[in-house]
This record gives structure tokens, sequence and C-alpha cells, in this order.
């Protein structure tokens, strides 16, 4: 989602069923910056380590809009919870669709068993050259669909490489009723490697061939939107 580098840490990504709010400028030192519309949905994570797991943490995705993000420009984003207590803050770049330009944030997850605060979040939006973007947002925690997202990734499997009939491949998650998966593969910096999308169990890419991928490989998240809930789910692979 335009992310130029992903947290591996704490972690609060990313509705009352969903929540879409087209909002005004809050707050802002550049006349004429708005942020023109903004997103946000519930997400919830499992994450495996390379032995144990899963661990299950909720979080948000937030999407946000602008005319006055400009593409190759780097923003600084903050999300932070209604008492305070969380604060994440990420270096983003705009990514386009069609004619528009949006930053996103699909990793802002709780410490693993925290749920969701209700009540009123705040996001910032820091440019280059100093300006800054600021809304609020009230939310509500989604008590049923939520519960259905836990159970569907706590049954899910984590990822694994593996080599079948000299091929070497992954081992994901599609199945018949959760087909379509976004894999984001990360190095030990956080930097992103490559994204594939696949609906299969098994992954097969030229990448994989010569198996540089793999050994530069820390972590892999993979994602879907759950239509019917209005829940982000992702599973997290961490790799020795």
């Amino acid at each position: 989602m335009g992310e130029r580098r992903q947290g591996f840490g704490n972690v609060l990504l990313p509705i009352g069923l969903s929540i879409i709010l087209v909002v005004s400028l809050v707050a802002c030192s550049r006349e004429n910056a708005t942020i023109s519309s903004f997103d946000v949905k519930p997400l919830v994570c499992a994450t495996f380590g390379a032995e144990v797991g899963p661990t299950l943490s909720e979080g948000v995705v937030v999407t946000i809009q602008s005319d006055s993000f400009e593409k190759d420009a780097i923003y600084e984003v903050a999300v932070i919870s209604p008492d305070s207590t969380y604060r994440w803050e990420r270096s983003v770049q705009p990514f386009p669709v069609g004619d528009l330009l949006y930053i996103g944030m699909n990793d802002l997850l709780l410490p693993p068993d925290l749920k969701l605060q209700q009540g009123v979040w705040n996001v910032e939006v820091f440019s280059q050259d100093g300006s800054r973007l600021s809304e609020e947002f009230d939310f509500v925690r989604p008590q049923t669909a939520m519960t259905k997202a836990h159970l569907a990734v706590s049954i899910v499997d984590g990822m694994q490489w593996l080599v079948l009939d000299d091929a070497p491949q992954l081992r994901g998650l599609g199945t018949e009723d959760n087909p379509q998966w976004l894999y984001r593969f990360y190095d030990s910096d956080g930097n992103l490697l490559t994204v594939l999308e696949s609906t299969g169990d098994q992954i097969l890419s030229p990448l994989f061939v010569d198996m540089t991928l793999q050994k530069r490989t820390h972590l892999i998240t993979a994602m879907r939107y759950d239509v019917e809930s209005g829940v982000y789910l992702m599973v997290r692979q961490f790799f020795t």
C-alpha cells in the first residue's frame, strides 16, 4: 500500500463493519492542503515465529487520499489511540489509484490479546516541507465481525519454504473458502523485497528458483479483505 518500510515491532494495521470518512482539513500549515478522503478498517493478525505461534493481535488499516500528495515525496504518518497509550509512526510514499494518490499503513497492530479501543483516534500526516494534516475519527469495534475474524486466522497454519519435485515453493494460505491472499516479503531491515498474489496453497514463482529470495526473507505477510465481515485478515511468518 505504498509503504516504504514495515515495522516488525510492537504493534497496536488498514469499522463498525466499515468506516469510510470523507473529511476536511483539521490542521495544516499549508494553504489549500486538505485530506480528501480517509478510510479505516479493523485488522486481525496471526503471527508465527520461526518455531512458535500463533499469537493473535488486533489492529487497523489506514488509507488516506489528498490532492496535496506528491508522487515521489515521503510522508511521516502517525496514528494515535484514543487514550494516547499507543502511537504508530511510519514513513510512507504515495501510491496511485487512477488519477489520485493515496498513502496507507497496513501493519498497525496492538500487542497480542489486546482489543482495539473504541473512541476518537487521531491521524497526523507530515510532509517534507514541514506542513501537517490531521484528522480525528470515531471508531466503534464491530464485536461479532472481530470474533469471526479471530476464528478465521486462528485456524490457519504458518507459511513455510518447501522444495517439492526439485521445485522451490512457498506453502501458502489459499483455501477454497479463502482463496486470494496478497503476500509481501521483507528483509531483516524491514525493506520490501517483492509482492505476490496467489490463490493456491502451493506458491511457485521464478523468484524462488535460485533461493536468493528465501535467504533474504525475514518476514512474509499474507493479507486479504473479508468483504462479509468488513475486517482485514493477516498472517505474519517470521524466519530466522
